[in-house]
C-alpha cells in the first residue's frame, strides 16, 4: 500500500514538530523526575521503609527540596557518602530518621561525591547486568513462538515495525 502524501507537507509538518519538540527537549535535560530519583537510589542499593512505612527512597527525595530534586539526587547523596565514609543504606537510614539533612553535606566536593558514588553505581549497573543475563538466558530456553505485540517505534520522523 502506497500513501500519496505531498512530501513538501511532511517536511513541514517534521519542522513544526522539531520546532515544538526541542524547547521541551531541552527542559527535560536539565531536570529531573521523582520516579527517575527513586531509581538512582534504588540503582546504589537503597531499599526498605523508614519508621512510619515510608520507602527510603521516598522519605530521602522528600527531604530534598523540589528545586534541588530536580536537578538530582546522585550529587547531593555522593557528598553525604564521601563525608561520612558510611555505605547507601546506612546513610539513607540515616536521613530518613530525621539524623542528618543532605543540605548537611553542601560543602564536600563534588570529585569526592563522585568518587565515593562509584563503586556502588557499578554495583548496581552489575546487578542490572546479571538480571539481563538471567532474563535472555530464560528466554532462549523458553523462546516466544510469536511476539506478545507489534511494536510501532517513532523514531526522527519515520516509522519502523518491529515483529521480533
Amino acid at each position: 500500500m502506497e500513501l500519496r502524501i505531498d512530501p513538501t507537507a511532511v517536511k513541514r509538518c517534521r519542522s513544526l514538530a522539531s520546532a515544538v519538540a526541542a524547547p521541551v527537549a531541552a527542559f527535560i535535560a536539565g531536570h529531573s523526575t521523582v520516579a527517575v530519583e527513586r531509581s538512582v537510589l534504588r540503582l546504589l542499593g537503597i531499599d526498605g521503609v523508614g519508621h512510619d512505612e515510608i520507602p527510603l527512597p521516598n522519605a530521602i527525595l522528600d527531604g530534598l527540596a523540589p528545586e534541588r530534586r530536580g536537578r538530582g539526587i546522585a550529587l547531593p547523596f555522593g557528598r553525604a557518602l564521601a563525608e561520612t565514609g558510611l555505605r547507601p543504606q546506612e546513610v539513607a537510614d540515616a536521613l530518613a530518621g530525621g539524623t542528618w539533612t543532605l543540605d548537611a553535606f553542601d560543602a564536600v566536593p563534588e570529585a569526592a561525591a563522585r568518587g565515593a558514588l562509584a563503586p556502588f553505581v557499578e554495583r548496581g549497573l552489575e546487578r542490572v547486568r546479571a538480571g539481563r543475563a538471567r532474563r535472555e538466558e530464560r528466554l532462549a530456553r523458553h523462546p516466544q513462538t510469536q511476539a506478545p505485540l507489534l511494536y510501532v517505534i517513532v523514531a526522527s520522523g519515520n516509522i519502523y515495525e518491529d515483529r521480533s
